[in-house]
């Protein structure tokens, strides 16, 4: 039962992360493309009309799950702090809000990966049954653009696939 809520409470996380994320709205193209060498054990699925990537690895390649999306052109590195603060705020208050987390700290840092420099914000999530997962929320400047990105998997093992993604993207 315990093992049943955890997997539900970590698709809601997931899933409410998601529309987060992509509720910005689309991209601008013009600004050009963003490719990643991604490793052998990692799936990579791109969706071009949003610039949207997903990359699952782990047993049945979903164990860990990292999505990265561009906002709008018309933003500037100087909005990052902003926008980081509030996407944090809200994804912990909604965390709190689904059924069976009893905690949610955060912990946010700076990061530099390649193109990429911002905030990488750390979430730990503990259930009512003893559990906890962990997700990751970035905002990030690449020198044309903010990203967002959300990852949600084992803080010990998976935020350094997440990190080395970032750090061998090419424009």
């Amino acid at each position: 039962m315990g093992q049943v809520m955890e997997r539900r409470t970590m698709k809601k996380a997931v899933l409410l992360s998601a529309v987060l994320i992509t509720a910005a709205g689309c991209a601008d193209r013009e600004s050009g493309m963003i490719s990643f060498a991604v490793p052998a054990d990692v799936v990579h699925e791109y969706k071009a009309n949003l610039e949207f990537h997903s990359f699952h690895w782990g047993a049945n390649d979903n164990t860990a799950v990292f999505m990265l999306h561009p906002h709008p052109a018309g933003l500037s590195p100087s909005m990052v702090q902003g926008m980081a603060d509030k996407t944090a705020a809200q994804l912990e208050s909604q965390l709190k809000m689904i059924e069976g987390v009893e905690s949610v700290s955060r912990k946010a840092t700076n990061i530099a990966a390649g193109h990429f420099s911002g905030k990488e914000i750390d979430f730990t999530v503990m259930t009512t049954d003893g559990k906890s997962f962990y997700q990751c929320v970035y905002v990030l400047w690449d020198g044309d653009r903010v990203w967002q990105g959300q990852l949600t998997g084992a803080k010990d093992t998976d935020i350094g696939v997440a990190r080395k993604l970032l750090q061998t993207a090419q424009k």
